[in-house]
């Protein structure tokens, strides 16, 4: 294991990796390689820390790590992502797989910010 990867930061957000995996997942639908993908995720972020992710992951890639091994060596994407793409990869719908997680990411934040709302009214009207 990469013994850097204690230095990233957390794990990205819910709505990061729907965003992550909707972008990627456009990409590689179009044909456009893992390596190449991450590369232009990462040309086209403004934001520096994601630039230094996606950055990462592209080189990683181009070491000849399968997605899944580049995504884990980062420390930043959650198992359950990270074994989703390995069955992706290994059945050949990748671009499926991601659209599927874009999708449950997308929930996963919505249910969070609603029950975010759902206790911080009353406490508003307290």
């Amino acid at each position: 294991m990469n013994a850097s990867v204690s230095k990233h930061p957390a794990a990205l957000t819910d709505d990061g990796l729907s965003l992550f995996c909707d972008q990627f997942g456009l990409m590689v639908s179009a044909g456009i390689g893992f390596e190449e993908a991450a590369s232009l995720l990462a040309e086209d972020s403004h934001a520096p820390a994601e630039q230094a992710l996606f950055t990462q992951i592209s080189q990683l890639l181009a070491q000849g790590l399968p997605l899944s091994e580049a995504l884990t060596q980062t420390g930043r994407f959650p198992e359950h992502m990270i074994r989703m793409l390995e069955i992706g990869h290994a059945s050949g719908r990748t671009d499926q797989v991601l659209a599927s997680l874009s999708r449950y990411y997308r929930r996963q934040a919505e249910t969070r910010s609603a029950i975010h709302r759902a206790v911080t009214y009353p406490i508003v009207m307290a």
